[in-house]
């Protein structure tokens, strides 16, 4: 699994490739978090458009990044493109949670 992180206007987008799954989260949590802490904005956005799979440790991840970005004042979404997987996210109201966007441009306007 591999991190990339950009900052397009005022929003930091941290996008995930690969599995983002329990086998594959050692070390990521503290590399997300320091990317959030250490970020010169106050806007984030997780694109899990490029994610093979996304388990419940992924979910617990993104959970944590969300509560890291709200305790600093900031705003907070998720992109996710696969059908599947954005059913998960509303099946257990995530959703009520955070924003979830279809697209990076939708996103970023919105956050």
């Amino acid at each position: 699994m591999k991190i990339e992180t950009r900052v397009i206007n005022d929003v930091t987008v941290l996008t995930v490739h690969g599995d983002f799954t329990f086998n594959y989260l050692d070390g990521v949590r503290d590399i997300l978090k320091n990317a959030v802490t250490s970020a010169s904005t106050a806007k984030f956005l997780v694109d899990l458009s490029r994610a093979k799979h996304i388990d419940s440790s992924g979910l617990g991840t993104i959970v944590s990044i969300f509560k890291t970005v709200v305790s600093q004042q900031g705003k907070f979404g998720v992109i996710v493109h696969d059908d599947e997987a954005k059913e998960v996210f509303y099946t257990i109201g995530l959703n009520k949670l955070f924003p979830i966007f279809e697209n990076e441009i939708q996103a970023i306007k919105s956050v």
